[in-house]
């Protein structure tokens, strides 16, 4: 009978383990444990981004989603322990920015708002673009972003400058992209008021009576897509006219002209107001003055007069003479 005898039967055997397969998001820690462990047994981690770590179980944190391989090495210190490796696949998911389109604002129309939201990722290292939509007909407009890439989250803030044509309420909506495809969004409500046109008049007029006059005056209006109508009080006791108005609805200000003719009877000075009101109801108003006057004689065909120095029209007088 032979009997053998091994020198290392008390060896412990220990083949390392890697523990399977691992998930996880972005940003968030994933605990790594080796299926395999014993006294005499040294664990190390190759995390597979750069990172070692010792030990039966390791805690790591990846910034960069992507897919990963975790390489544990078991050494059984004892005499003729071995030394083993296992790999375990890391799937990293990507995580999308969270994103803060700003408080909720009331503003007028035409004014230029600067609107500035916010963003935080777990990614901290990824990259970041963003674009604004306003609510209203105008294209997005891409946000300037700065950011910040420090652990344990990359937080930055989207800038830009805006400005609405008519009053209404409106959402916007700021759109944050990280370098991985990651989408997120926040809407914020913007209400903008109606602003009055503002008009001119024009400066102060002479008319003869029974004779057309021509009034023109124009208006702005920082609403640049209202539309307007006009209409004239020409300050006689006569009903207000409805007059013409030609503009342009176009940014940054709406302008226009008002045109109306008229015919004074009397003489006389008097107020006139030209009135502008907007679709929305807004009424902006201008006054000037028109005098009413005439010519002493204006008709001087009509009748004549002898003097020493010869005859001249009614009512004229003739220039300084010398008579024989």
């Amino acid at each position: 009978m032979i009997k053998i005898t091994s020198i290392f039967e008390n060896t412990a055997i220990v083949p390392a383990d890697a523990g399977g397969q691992y998930k996880v998001a972005q940003g968030v820690p994933v605990t790594f444990k080796a299926g395999n462990t014993h006294a005499a047994a040294a664990h190390d981690w190759d995390l597979g981004d750069g990172t070692a770590a010792a030990g039966p179980s390791a805690t790591h944190t990846y910034p960069v989603p992507g897919f990963y391989i975790a390489k544990l090495t078991t050494v059984v210190n004892q005499p003729g322990g071995a030394r083993t490796r296992d790999f375990a696949a890391v799937y990293v998911e990507n995580v999308a920015p969270k994103v803060n389109a700003g408080p909720d604002l009331t503003v007028k129309e035409g004014d230029t708002v600067t609107l500035t939201g916010s963003f935080t990722d777990p990614g901290w290292l990824d990259t970041h673009t963003a674009e604004w939509f306003w609510g209203d007909n105008d294209p997005a407009t891409p946000g300037a972003v700065v950011e910040q890439h420090k652990p344990p989250a990359g937080v930055g803030t989207v800038i830009a400058n805006h400005a609405w044509g008519d009053n209404g309420k409106y959402t916007v909506v700021l759109s944050v992209r990280d370098n991985h495809g990651g989408v997120g969004q926040d809407k914020a409500q913007v209400t903008v008021l109606n602003v009055p046109p503002t008009v001119d008049a024009g400066p102060p007029m002479f008319a003869y009576p029974g004779k057309v006059i021509t009034l023109e005056g124009t208006f702005t209006d920082p609403g640049w897509l209202d539309s307007h109508v006009a209409t004239w009080d020409f300050g006689d006791g006569g009903p207000p006219a409805t007059a013409t108005v030609t503009e342009k609805n176009l940014p940054p200000i709406g302008t226009g002209s008002v045109v109306v003719s008229h015919i004074y009877h009397h003489l006389g000075c008097y107020c006139t107001v030209c009135t502008v009101t907007d679709d929305d109801g807004g009424v902006g108003f201008a006054g000037k003055t028109v005098r009413v006057v005439d010519v002493r004689n204006a008709r001087f065909e009509d009748g004549f007069h002898g003097t020493l120095a010869g005859s001249i029209a009614n009512e004229w007088e003739g220039f300084a003479a010398t008579i024989a």
